[in-house]
């Protein structure tokens, strides 16, 4: 055999062994990634388990035992587990389609619950209910406005559906509020929103939010302000409580190991927009 006929055995032969490689390699891989969707799914169904039972028992607890921080764990749980899911097998895998049920369920029995317990508690609970479509244009970016109103104001719920979803679940919602196939559409306190919502346009909806936000950002600024007085230096933002709140006036309390707290007022001047200590 001369060398060019020898030289392509060998290249063939190489090229079978890359091929082979190669092969087994994404078999592997894809073996690997079912298997991590398998166990993925059984530890949904074992989550879905617990969170039934837990609802279950946050309904006949006292509601100054709620925690609002437990109750939506879950939820943030199963919402980690679905992004994995969608980003290692894809949006319109089956395997996917089936934890966004799941997941779509579980949102809708966190909904249920939280309206039970606001009757309950006689408090309110701000939540969204957001409907999207794969046709919609401005769907992605309705999800990123709520994701950033969601992180501005994190006492907020929002829940999640897809419309193209096969679910009877959602399509009962749906039918419920009658929104037809306009996408966006945010449900908010039983009225209907539809089209692109802005940031702005989420503030008006949840003035009692933006309100609480601004206070606690005022008693922020008003625990810098008595850090920065003579005598405080070295305390401890956390030693300085808000005790009360009078036309105005922000009484505070700085604690001290060994004796009686300190007390100081002071009073916000809206117009220079800082604070300013005021004599006992």
């Amino acid at each position: 055999m001369n060398k060019d006929g020898k030289k392509y055995i060998i290249v063939l032969l190489i090229t079978i062994g890359i091929f082979i490689v190669v092969f087994g390699l994404v078999n592997f891989m894809n073996n690997q990634k079912l298997a991590h969707v398998d166990d993925l799914q059984r530890k949904i169904t074992a989550d879905l388990i617990a969170a039934e039972t837990q609802f279950e028992l946050l309904k006949t607890a006292p509601c100054e035992l709620l925690d609002d921080n437990v109750l939506s764990r879950e939820l943030g749980e199963f919402g980690r587990k679905l992004d994995v899911a969608e980003t290692n097998q894809g949006d319109d895998d089956a395997d996917v389609l089936q934890l966004k049920k799941y997941y779509s369920l579980l949102q809708v029995k966190d909904y249920l619950l939280m309206e039970e317990l606001s009757s309950k508690c006689e408090t309110e609970i701000d939540s969204i209910l957001y409907f999207y479509g794969d046709d919609c244009v401005d769907c992605s970016k309705q999800g990123i406005i709520l994701t950033e109103f969601k992180r501005e104001y994190p006492d907020i719920r929002i829940y999640s559906f897809d419309t193209d979803l096969d679910f009877s679940v959602i399509g009962t919602f749906t039918s419920l509020y009658d929104f037809g196939e306009q996408f966006p559409t945010l449900i908010v306190q039983d009225e209907t929103y539809q089209g692109l919502q802005n940031l702005d346009d989420l503030e008006e909806l949840f003035p009692n939010l933006v309100e609480m936000k601004e206070q606690e950002a005022l008693v922020a600024e008003a625990k810098e302000f008595i850090q920065a007085l003579e005598g405080y230096e070295e305390i401890n933002i956390e030693d300085i409580s808000l005790m009360r709140e009078i036309d105005g006036v922000y009484e505070y309390a700085i604690a001290f190991d060994g004796r009686e707290p300190d007390l100081v007022e002071l009073v916000y001047d809206e117009d220079l927009e800082e604070f300013k200590q005021q004599e006992l």
